[in-house]
């Protein structure tokens, strides 16, 4: 698959790739070259490589493994490194010619640094630090799919400046797909709800105090549409957009994005 990707913001910080597990009778790896940026006033720019590998563990099980080396430079500095991993199960629980209803277990390691320069704050580091646990279920019927996750935040990152601590988040979504001639075309519409206030170190305070971020539990709307066209039988085309149909007005956790760029080629084997 060879991917082109212009994301909106996303701050689920790994739920959203639950949109991504399919139940396939074949194996996928996907590498990609990833660019974005923040926007203002951060002007952060984060550039990346991605490895996104499905597995198809049985007929009715799947796992998504996602995990990329990434680099963010702005104003302050830049700091690059290994990720944190995305890890989902999908494991279908009924079955009919029609419709489908599948679990999703997953997990997002810390496997990223959230104090890889700790001279820079979190919006900077490569992690987000403790892992989160992540339960969901998906349901299919023809075109449709719709799915709704709850991401259990870990607990607050090593970055000595930040500190941060997240939110748990619920990320919903609905897609429909569409044939156009050999090409699918899929539309998705996905929300993303911070169940409670993310808090951070407050700058200067002894001894230590942690303060909420305003507006940092708001709800976020995007809109996805992808475009998928066979090459080969192995290879395929592909493009996506992400269009932020809220703004997004806080980015301690360094998860906003005002555009993202990636392009990549799977092999399915």
């Amino acid at each position: 698959m060879f991917a082109l990707n212009l994301h909106g913001q996303c701050s689920d910080a790994g739920a959203c790739a639950a949109g991504r597990v399919a139940h396939s009778k074949v194996n996928q790896i996907t590498l990609s070259v990833q660019d974005g940026a923040t926007g203002r006033p951060d002007d952060l720019g984060i550039r990346g490589l991605g490895m996104d590998t499905l597995l198809r563990l049985g007929p009715s099980t799947s796992l998504l493994i996602a995990v990329a080396f990434q680099s963010t430079d702005g104003p302050g500095g830049r700091v690059s490194g290994l990720g944190d991993t995305v890890l989902i199960l999908d494991q279908s629980l009924a079955r009919k010619p029609a419709w489908e209803i599948s679990a999703l277990v997953g997990f997002r390691l810390g496997t990223g640094k959230a104090d890889a320069d700790p001279a820079l704050p979190q919006a900077y580091q490569t992690g987000l630090g403790p892992s989160d646990l992540l339960l969901g279920l998906k349901g299919t019927h023809g075109a449709w799919q719709g799915g709704l996750v709850y991401q259990k935040a870990g607990g607050r990152s090593a970055n000595p400046i930040t500190r941060l601590r997240r939110g748990d988040d619920a990320v919903a979504w609905l897609s429909r797909s569409f044939a156009w001639q050999d090409t699918r075309i899929i539309v998705k519409g996905l929300g993303i709800k911070r169940l409670s206030l993310t808090s951070i170190r407050e700058a200067g305070a002894s001894p230590e105090r942690f303060v909420d971020v305003p507006d940092s539990d708001r709800l976020q709307l995007n809109l996805e549409i992808e475009a998928i066209h066979p090459l080969t039988r192995a290879l395929s085309l592909t493009g996506r957009v992400d269009l932020p149909m809220l703004k997004r007005t806080t980015n301690v956790d360094g998860l906003k994005r005002s555009r993202s760029l990636s392009l990549g080629v799977a092999w399915s084997f």
